[in-house]
């Protein structure tokens, strides 16, 4: 797509609004590239046990925020994105871990619910540790492929939900970094439609 985009764009005699889309188009599936390239590096490094933690004290609620705006650009611009916690939060984990986690999930959200709804991302404080939750308006996943979800390349839902571009990775990435950062992480049918994803983390 961005070698047809570039092509296009070398041809003379196009109008400026012409060149103006095409140099959007560009952007888009280059960003879509680089994204689906780190998924890939970041699935084979998680699966094969070689991805290194960088642990340190990371301020929970100012890192969401900043995946918001990115999201708002990238990866759901076409959602609505809340986010809700306390005013501040921190916890000791990775940050790319952490990012990744949050960019997945709400990429994940936003294939699969309706364009203008919204996605809502949520930071729990409790006694044991602490969750992170992401929930959208979407149909929802039947409890027959909740456990099947997490599987690399699985990609559920009917065939009009499959029709939504992805790789099958980023649930599974998603499962793979929450367990190295020591947590777990499952999905439940929202109220009265949509899915939650809660990441536990413990308190270290």
């Amino acid at each position: 797509a961005i070698k047809l985009q570039l092509q296009t764009l070398s041809r003379k005699g196009l109008a400026e609004d012409q060149r103006a889309m095409l140099h959007s188009q560009a952007l888009t599936e280059s960003d879509r590239l680089g994204l689906l390239a780190e998924k890939v590096l970041l699935a084979t490094s998680a699966e094969e046990g070689v991805l290194e933690l960088d642990m340190r004290q990371v301020e929970v609620m100012e890192l969401m925020r900043t995946v918001v705006e990115r999201a708002h650009i990238q990866l759901a611009p076409n959602h609505m994105i809340t986010v809700d916690g306390p005013e501040r939060f921190t916890a000791l984990t990775d940050t790319q871990a952490l990012r990744s986690i949050a960019d997945n999930l709400i990429e994940n959200a936003a294939k699969y619910s309706p364009e203008g709804s919204r996605i809502a991302i949520r930071v729990e404080k409790g006694q044991d540790g602490w969750r992170l939750l992401v929930s959208d308006e979407g149909p929802g996943i039947p409890p027959a492929e909740q456990a099947r979800i997490f599987e690399r390349f699985y990609r559920g839902g009917n065939e009009e939900t499959r029709k939504a571009k992805g790789t099958g990775l980023g649930l599974y990435i998603v499962q793979r970094l929450v367990h190295r950062l020591g947590g777990t992480v499952n999905v439940r049918q929202g109220a009265p439609h949509g899915a939650i994803f809660v990441a536990s983390f413990p308190d270290r």
